[in-house]
């Protein structure tokens, strides 16, 4: 007081912190593994958040989704959830682009094809697919592709083929195949009747070529063709009318028949 005296009391001063962390987020991308998952965590979206008070190492930081599989593909909206020492919290959102850059396990199996009467062969890419997957897209889902689908007689024998599969996300994978071109289809033959004469011995020959009428094939040249005959020399006991077969076998070694009547004269007798 005035005159110089005095007394003293104290008091309880609770200071608090009521202010909200500043919370700062960033977009990032992942991508799925082999088996269609990917995770992430909130310090991966943190992009610095803040605090009056806390230090940014004491920050709680918390994220709604950390965990993503193939049916979340494409750009999805997070939220961080920052929280200081006082318990003042803040929240911001971030994207995550989940992506998936896994590429199909390609599968592929041998084949054997036959070529049709016209020489010709058509496959399917399905048709040397043995079980291609992938991380996120269906198999049946998978665009499937060959290389070469169309073969000819130009390509009997083994031919490697290549099967391309890409996913839902455009990645694609490769693996090769051997597809076994086969001819099956038989010759058509075609005869022509003839009629020869005795020689001055009292014998005739004849080859395969004198009864064959053009024959052909769906793949080998007529020149190409091996003809036969089961027979080709007469003699007079064969005067008259005779059952002659023709062979004709093409480079596939498929082989027909038809018969041809060949009549022997003995013109020397008359």
């Amino acid at each position: 007081d005035v005159g110089g005296a005095f007394e003293s009391a104290t008091a309880t001063v609770t200071v608090e912190d009521s202010v909200d962390p500043l919370v700062v987020t960033q977009n990032i991308t992942i991508q799925l593994d082999e088996n269609g998952n990917a995770s992430t965590t909130a310090s991966a979206v943190n992009n610095g958040s803040t605090d009056n008070c806390t230090e940014q190492a004491n920050l709680i930081l918390a994220l709604d989704k950390t965990a993503f599989t193939c049916a979340d593909l494409g750009e999805n909206t997070v939220t961080l959830t920052v929280t200081d020492a006082s318990g003042n919290q803040s929240a911001a959102v971030a994207t995550v682009t989940v992506e998936d850059g896994v590429v199909p396990n390609v599968i592929t199996k041998d084949i054997v094809v036959q070529l049709d009467a016209s020489c010709n062969a058509t496959i399917a890419a399905a048709s040397v697919n043995d079980g291609t997957t992938d991380n996120c897209t269906d198999a049946g889902s998978l665009n499937l592709s060959l290389d070469k689908a169309t073969f000819t007689c130009s390509d009997l024998g083994v031919n490697t083929v290549t099967l391309t599969a890409e996913d839902a996300s455009g990645n694609t994978a490769t693996a090769t195949a051997s597809v076994t071109v086969e001819d099956n289809i038989v010759p058509t033959v075609m005869t022509k009747d003839i009629t020869v004469n005795l020689d001055i011995t009292g014998n005739v020959l004849i080859l395969a070529s004198d009864i064959n009428d053009a024959s052909v094939d769906n793949c080998t040249s007529q020149n190409s063709l091996t003809l036969s005959i089961d027979i080709n020399t007469f003699t007079v006991t064969d005067v008259g009318a005779n059952t002659v077969t023709l062979t004709v076998e093409d480079e596939s070694g498929n082989s027909n028949t038809a018969t041809s009547t060949v009549t022997v004269v003995n013109k020397l007798s008359q």
